[in-house]
């Protein structure tokens, strides 16, 4: 890089080095303004690589610190299930141990399954829409391994091109850790996001949710899943967090209507076309146990977003 040599400085010469010092000053200032307001509001589309490489890197170094707040944790597998049609591998949990899932955690949005759709008809291993689900960057676990023997995956997922996911210029993650799944998109552009099959409390299912405020500039839609009276399957728990307020949000999962199609992995919030970040997280308490209190669920999200933002 070439520097100006003042040397005797002219009026004019001080006047335009006075110039550009302060654009430089206020250069700099309205960078650090901006990388504020999208590491609290999750607002900003710029450094997109740099910001989700980033949370990527925190979320392998500190991912114990989310499990730490989840109790009675169960420690499931994201064993991927086959296409019928096909026999390859599917982006989504076969069944996670202990009959958690009978295919389940199908991500989606509108630019590859709208959730109205996959509500009509289901989503499993035989309908060709399990097969254009957004695909895990991660290494899944053979359906074939020992469920009891996975306790430690891989964690080497990868940052990778969403633009057919989450729309142009837009980069995700999937990644699995003991105990957590996570996936996270950044500068995304679409209208919804979903996840979708079928759990494995069947028509015993009992599902809630809510949204909470959390952090400043963040809100929490999360949803629950627990088999009764039985309680020998693992619950489910669900955390979708988007910048910005609920204004405008629909947020939708399958509730408890006496029937026997409330055992399904369905979740969504739709009207997210205004909001530039997306981060999903499944955890999981052992069979008997209860799912996380609303509590918790904030307890698990802001730690989440401390690590991440």
């Amino acid at each position: 890089m070439s520097f100006i040599n003042w040397g005797e400085e002219s009026r004019e010469q001080k006047d335009l080095r006075s110039f550009f010092e302060q654009q430089a000053l206020y250069e700099q200032a309205m960078r650090m303004r901006l990388q504020a307001q999208g590491g609290v509001g999750g607002g900003s589309r710029i450094q997109t690589s740099e910001w989700i490489d980033l949370a990527l890197s925190k979320l392998n170094a500190k991912y114990s610190e989310i499990t730490a707040l989840v109790p009675n944790i169960y420690l499931f597998w994201d064993d991927y299930t086959t296409s019928g049609e096909t026999g390859d591998p599917l982006p989504g949990i076969n069944d996670g141990g202990d009959d958690m899932y009978d295919g389940g955690n199908y991500l989606n949005t509108n630019l590859t399954n709208l959730y109205d759709i996959i509500k009509e008809g289901g989503i499993d291993e035989d309908n060709p829409l399990a097969a254009t689900s957004i695909p895990y960057t991660h290494t899944q676990a053979d359906n074939e391994d020992d469920e009891n023997e996975y306790t430690s995956p891989p964690m080497d997922g990868i940052v990778s091109d969403g633009n057919s996911y989450f729309g142009p210029g837009s980069k995700y993650f999937t990644n699995m850790y003991p105990g957590l799944f996570v996936m996270v998109a950044d500068n995304t552009s679409v209208s919804e996001f979903s996840i979708t099959g079928n759990v494995g409390s069947d028509e015993d299912t009992v599902n809630g949710g809510s949204i909470e405020e959390v952090i400043p500039g963040w809100t929490l839609f999360y949803k629950t899943n627990l088999e009764d009276p039985l309680d020998t399957d693992p619950t489910i728990n669900h955390l979708i967090l988007i910048p910005g307020s609920s204004d405008g949000i629909t947020h939708e999962f399958e509730d408890d209507d006496g029937g026997d199609s409330n055992d399904n992995d369905d979740h969504a919030v739709i009207g997210i076309s205004d909001r530039s970040r997306i981060v999903y997280a499944l955890v999981s308490t052992q069979p008997g146990e209860p799912v996380l209190t609303s509590d918790q669920f904030i307890s698990v999200a802001e730690k989440i977003l401390e690590i991440i933002l």
